[in-house]
């Protein structure tokens, strides 16, 4: 079967590309599914012709789910999670991802704006400003997209310039204040030349109001703005050249924290997320600025066409954020990040369009990256000594007050000092006696990769296709770390102080023991490089017109990293994954109902994942993390489907399963004082629900008029997750709340920690993760001129706050034997509704 690769566009005149997925909307009633265009091996070709599960969203859906990011979008996509963080979001595809907060690990999730790679995750979440459509790979991408694709990949596709005068502008007002206006201008500046811009500044007010004074008056609210300007130049008919301009800012507050144990807990049911009050004494903030240029330049020859794509991004975030949930002043215990990062990116690409039986595209790809980091948590001089006195004493602060000032000047002060640190304290005394205590971490990362591939497909016969490829890839890390934890010798937070010998290695007495007095404060650097191949094959064999069957076989590669607070420092293994799928495309009832699905079976090799050490197991008793790497295997399937049964009536239905365990995994726990080693393999792997699915409803009335009432709804449900885990919240026959810890060791699930002295409240097992869903509903008056359109929508109707799945905070990172602290939960956004109106010219 020969492909049917797409041509370019002719120059001059204006390109759209149409695509249809999750309830989309066509501008007039239909009668048949559009095609749907996709660039997921890294050329235009029909969704119906790429042997890869995709899932795709087109302008118009991205308009009807009324979505403002990837992450509004990313729960209707079978077997994919995206978290709303905007400075540290999550990707998650097929179980898999990577919750770092440090820059020593790459995402295992690749983001691509434009086809330029975005290698960090705090600079991968942009506002939907003119996008054309946005991709979604499940499976490892290795081969056309190679670095730290192993779990997927996601691609946006923003709007090119075209050429006619042409634009719009949207004004949008809701609840809780909310105010957005957006639009887009394009202006052919001559026969040749043409220029586009998108311009989003949007804002609304929190929904969590804050009962306490020192902090934010309110939470989860929303501050931003982004402009994206686009300048296409067409030499000659063969050559298009387009050059690439974004810059995005966000200044909203940190998220809401509640505490389980402490404060106001209004509307929070028995101690769950459905909170409308905290009581904060913190002023947190969530900021970010990001700036991206890219120069894209094809020459279209006449079977061939040669790409070439040079990009530099940059960006700088920062965030803080409330950790104990509450304004008590004993428990006060606050983290901040900041971030300073920019990349640059150089790839080279050839892809052929030939009528003949083979086509293939090969290129070669470099890109560096400069990354730095200061991680940073803050306690107030009370919370401080309570857990100076607990966790170095090891009896309950209640009746100490007060000694453990006389304690912390007993510490001695760590040897040696760094020019570039300051110090803020010499003594305990003294950081007991000022405002606030600090320690930090800080690491730099410089990060380059270079790699060629080359990706073949052969028509075998008429209907029988083999596509080949393989990618290899090198990548080299010098990384990085100082950690000076508490400017006197006792960490809380971090480990272990950067302390060298004069070799600048760790400094380490006579029996080999890491020495904290044995040297100088500096840099901790090391190094390391790794190469993979990663090859793909994939067989596709088209029974009829309508009806396309495939096999694959690939595997992903995310390179090795460092821990970035661990004692050592240590380089961690690359994560290497194989997966084979079996799916099929296919349209039926004269292309009124398409049916896609995929089943698919992987093994991950040192799946890298950050690990929680906490109670006996941590240093010093203080809850850290550190990267380790273990083995999984998973299976299941996505299904997606559209079905017009009449005109105009659009039905979606989107699905997918994940069953996953590890196979080799011997981890560290806290078992009631005791660290023991516990083999957990078989243990489910759960971190992707066992089943998801999305449901669409998109309506077109065309009325006598010519007008249009658009009606679309966008609905979708996740399965809780199993637990061997938790933590228990009991509030005690006293009226005092008490948080307990349970754990499933060597098969026998009981009490591990925690219960501020109370017996083990009756729980036989762990509660699974609370089911969640999402509905979000839309209507849309449309001129019959198509001039104007007036909607008014719904987000998250049924307004739900999917309950988190245990509590967090202070009661994890500080939490003692004698006192579980005040653990917090944080919640999703409320029932969010408003207007919009639309101007077209």
């Amino acid at each position: 079967m020969l492909k049917k690769y797409l041509p370019r566009p002719a120059v001059g005149v204006g390109h759209s590309l149409a695509t249809l997925t999750l309830a989309a909307s066509p501008a007039l009633a239909q009668d048949a599914i559009e095609e749907i265009i996709v660039t997921a091996q890294k050329q235009m070709e029909t969704l119906q012709d790429v042997p890869i599960s995709v899932t795709a969203f087109s302008e118009k859906d991205i308009s009807n789910i009324v979505a403002q990011d990837i992450a509004d979008i990313g729960v209707f996509a079978p077997n994919v999670q995206i978290d709303r963080g905007a400075t540290q979001p999550r990707y998650t595809i097929r179980g898999i991802s990577t919750s770092d907060f440090g820059v020593g690990a790459d995402p295992a999730v690749g983001v691509y704006i434009d086809g330029v790679y975005v290698g960090r995750s705090g600079a991968s979440k942009v506002a939907f400003n003119d996008i054309q459509r946005v991709e979604i790979l499940n499976g490892p991408q290795g081969t056309l997209f190679g670095r730290n694709a192993a779990a997927g990949a996601v691609q946006y596709v923003t709007n090119k310039p075209v050429g006619e005068e042409q634009g719009w502008v949207r004004a949008t007002l809701g609840n809780h204040d909310k105010r957005k206006l957006e639009g887009v201008y394009n202006l052919p500046l001559s026969d040749n030349l043409y220029w586009r811009t998108g311009a989003l500044w949007n804002e609304r007010d929190g929904d969590v109001d804050n009962i306490a004074s020192g902090g934010a008056s309110d939470f989860n609210g929303e501050d931003n703005w982004s402009i994206n300007t686009a300048l296409a130049w067409y030499p000659q008919d063969e050559l298009e050249v387009i050059l690439r301009m974004e810059y995005d800012e966000i200044e909203s507050g940190a998220r809401a924290q509640s505490s389980a144990t402490l404060g106001p807990r209004d509307g929070a049911g028995t101690y769950g997320s459905d909170f409308d009050k905290v009581a904060s004494d913190t002023p947190t903030y969530q900021e970010r600025e990001l700036f991206g240029l890219s120069l894209h330049v094809d020459w279209d020859r006449d079977d061939y066409v040669l790409s070439s794509i040079s990009a530099y991004r940059e960006f700088e975030s920062s965030y803080r954020e409330e950790r104990d949930g509450s304004a008590e002043y004993l428990y006060s215990f606050d983290d901040e990040n900041y971030e300073d990062n920019y990349s640059w990116s150089q790839e080279f690409r050839i892809t052929t369009t030939s009528e003949g039986p083979l086509n293939f595209t090969a290129g070669f790809n470099y890109s560096y990256e400069d990354a730095q980091q200061t991680s940073s948590i803050y306690l107030s001089p009370s919370s401080f000594e309570k857990a100076l006195w607990e966790t170095i004493i090891g009896t309950p602060y209640a009746g100490n007050e007060g000694s453990g000032y006389q304690l912390a000047a007993s510490i001695p002060y760590a040897a040696g000092g760094y020019a570039e640190f300051d110090r803020f304290y010499t003594t305990g005394a003294q950081a007991l006696a000022g405002g606030e205590f600090k320690e930090s971490f800080n690491v730099r990362g410089e990060y380059t990769s270079m790699a060629v591939f080359a990706d073949a497909s052969y028509a075998v016969t008429s209907d029988l296709d083999l596509t080949v490829g393989v990618r290899w890839t090198r990548d080299e890390k010098d990384f990085d770390r100082f950690v000076e934890y508490n400017k006197y010798g006792i960490g809380f937070g971090f480990p272990v102080q950067s302390i060298l010998d004069d070799q600048g290695d760790l400094a380490r007495d006579v029996n080999g023991n890491i020495d904290p007095f044995g040297g100088e404060l500096g840099w901790y650097e090391d190094d390391e490089s790794w190469e993979e191949v990663t090859p793909r094959a994939v067989l596709d064999y088209r029974i009829n017109e309508d009806l396309l069957t495939y096999i694959s076989y690939s595997e992903g590669y995310k390179a090795g990293g460092f821990n970035s607070v661990n004692m050592e420092a240590e380089a961690f293994d690359p994560e290497n994954v194989t997966n084979v799928e079996v799916g099929f495309k296919s349209s039926w009832l004269d292309y009124t109902l398409r049916v896609n699905g995929a089943f698919f079976s992987y093994e991950y090799e040192n799946l890298q994942k950050l690990e929680e050490k906490n109670g006996a197991c941590a240093p010093g008793g203080v809850t850290t993390f550190e990267f380790d790497t273990f083995d999984v295997e998973g299976d299941g399937f996505e299904l997606s489907t559209i079905w017009i049964p009449v005109s105009g009536l659009t039905l979606t239905f989107n699905t997918g399963t994940l069953d996953a365990e590890f196979t080799d995994r011997i981890i560290e726990k806290d078992d009631n004082g005791s660290c023991i080693e516990v083999d957990e393999k078989g243990k489910t792997f759960s971190e992707s629900p066992d089943l998801n699915y999305s449901l669409g409803v998109n309506y077109a009335w065309v009325l006598s008029s010519g007008a249009e009432l658009n009606f679309n709804a966008a609905y979708n449900f996740e399965e809780g997750t199993s637990r061997d885990a938790c933590r228990v919240v009991i509030e005690n026959d006293d009226g005092s709340v008490s948080v307990h810890r349970f754990d499933t060791v060597d098969g026998d699930f009981r009490r591990v920690g925690g219960g501020a002295g109370q017996p083990a409240p009756d729980v036989n097992s762990c509660a699974d993760t609370p089911d969640s869903e999402l509905l979000n509903l839309k209507v849309t008056y449309i001129a019959a001129s198509g001039d104007w359109e007036l909607a008014t929508y719904v987000l998250n109707a049924t307004d739900d706050h999917g309950d988190s799945q245990d509590p967090g905070g202070l009661g994890d990172s500080l939490a003692t034997a004698f006192d579980d602290g005040s653990p917090t939960y944080s919640r999703t956004d409320p029932r969010l509704y408003g207007v919009e109106f639309k101007y077209n010219f």
